[in-house]
């Protein structure tokens, strides 16, 4: 049985996998070339890759997790009877912002 036949055979696991970004989970190479464009499924995402040591094409999957919202361009403000509201918002780093709608 030549090599090829053999890495046929073997079906690797995630166990076989090398822990590492940017690594082909086969031979270990590290200079994988990915397609363009990311594809979403639900919160994770993945590339397409292909390894040009081994031939291997796979995904490269990554975990997607919210960390806060931002504006960009205030849009109106309601009208509230003169209040002043406040926005409390606390960052993945557990740091509290506090800062005012308008």
């Amino acid at each position: 049985m030549n090599y090829i036949d053999a890495l046929m055979e073997a079906e690797p696991t995630m166990q076989d996998a090398h822990e590492g970004q940017g690594e082909c989970p086969l031979c270990g190479g590290c200079e994988l070339v990915y397609e363009d464009g990311l594809e979403l499924n639900d919160n994770d995402c993945f590339y397409r890759f292909k390894c040009p040591d081994c031939g291997t094409t796979g995904k490269e999957w990554y975990h997607l997790e919210w960390i806060e919202s931002e504006v960009v361009d205030k849009g109106k403000i309601p009208e509230n009877g003169g209040q002043l509201t406040l926005i409390v918002t606390e960052t993945l780093t557990g740091e509290t912002k506090i800062s005012p709608d308008a």
